[in-house]
């Protein structure tokens, strides 16, 4: 039976408006590390009162180190060919949220599926380019961990999309797994997360100097550390990120194993997949895991002797209690395949990526 934790009678939501992201990226074994670009950047503008999408809008960017795409539409090929750069396509949002937003005090937040798209995918593609993005990128809203905040006995389902639209009864376009139909799919979610009185409260923090090109346990320890939580005062907090001085009043640290991460911890925070599609990528399967903690660089896509992928992949997780979780997906589709999940090792991983950085340098 699903069960929500409703808002007080005096509640005040801390957002007017939840703006809906999902970028699209480059990726495959001829993107290399830290080398993914972002191609779409889409928003849908969900208004928490009305329990309404009120716009939407879509900007393709046109990529410059690896011009090739995943597969998709051609239209979409011709759209990034004719988009514009980077830095024009976070301008073109800046502009929008100052505009609709800014400009009439209302209260707004960024909103993703998983913490990559921005904590990772938008600050790689941007530090590689120059592009400075101001605090609005750096506060955003999580949907799985506001929908286990709002259905906690349906925790479980936060894994995916579709997971959370099966427990919640609502119906959404599965084919829409990426860019602006998905952000579409999204706002269904977030319309009926509303209905149930979702508080719309819990955010993650990244601070200034975060280096997304480096792993969460690799940042300068003297740094400010990442924090979630919500504010005592939701909508003063928001006025504040508005003005580009965003504060948390609690933070939550994860706590992390001080031994040193020995190789045995590590051989356990090793699964392996078999039976992916073979056009699947390292987003694919980190969105098969979403919800746990699978580490910045913790996909490896095998390939066989050809030297194309041979559908496998080795993931490691940065919590070795996500593996159990992780176990547990076994037998769960991705596109129309079944997906097995089974205890890997770190050194098969290792060999596995030595022959994918083999390949391609042309060794193979």
């Amino acid at each position: 039976e699903r069960s929500a934790n409703r808002r007080g009678p005096f509640y005040t939501m801390p957002y007017d408006y939840l703006l809906v992201v999902d970028f699209q990226v480059t990726s495959g074994s001829k993107v290399g590390k830290h080398e993914e670009e972002v191609f779409e950047f889409p928003w849908v503008v969900f208004d928490v009162e009305s329990k309404q999408v009120v716009d939407e809008k879509q900007v393709f960017v046109k990529t410059e180190t690896h011009p090739e795409l995943p597969a998709g539409p051609a239209e979409t090929r011709e759209s990034v060919q004719a988009g514009g750069t980077l830095q024009e396509a976070v301008k073109e949002f800046n502009d929008y949220v100052h505009r609709s937003f800014e400009a009439n005090d209302k209260a707004f937040c960024v909103l993703s599926l998983g913490e990559a798209p921005l904590k990772r995918w938008l600050r790689v593609d941007a530090k590689n380019k120059n592009v400075e993005l101001d605090d609005k990128y750096s506060t955003f809203m999580d949907l799985a961990t506001e929908f286990k905040k709002t259905y906690p006995r349906l925790a479980g389902s936060s894994s995916s999309l579709r997971k959370m639209a099966d427990a919640l009864d609502v119906t959404i376009d599965t084919e829409a797994a990426r860019g602006l139909p998905f952000c579409k799919q999204v706002a269904h979610v977030l319309c009926k997360m509303a209905e149930d009185g979702a508080k719309f409260d819990s955010t993650v923090s990244i601070p200034e100097d975060f280096n997304p090109m480096k792993p969460d346990e690799e940042q300068d320890a003297s740094s400010p550390k990442e924090t979630r939580g919500r504010s005592t005062s939701p909508r003063s907090r928001a006025a504040r990120g508005r003005r580009g001085g965003a504060s948390q009043s609690r933070s939550r640290e994860r706590s992390r194993s001080k031994s040193g991460g020995s190789t045995d911890r590590a051989k356990e925070c090793v699964v392996r997949c078999r039976g992916l599609p073979f056009n699947a990528t390292d987003r694919d399967v980190k969105e098969f895991f979403a919800g746990l903690s699978v580490e910045w660089e913790g996909v490896v896509l095998s390939i066989g002797a050809d030297g194309r992928p041979n559908g496998e992949a080795f993931v490691k997780f940065e919590e070795s209690g996500d593996v159990t979780k992780a176990l547990a997906r076994d037998r769960q589709k991705m596109e129309r395949r079944y997906v097995e999940v089974f205890l890997g090792k770190e050194s098969d991983m290792k060999e596995a990526l030595k022959d994918v950085e083999r390949s391609k340098k042309g060794d193979r």
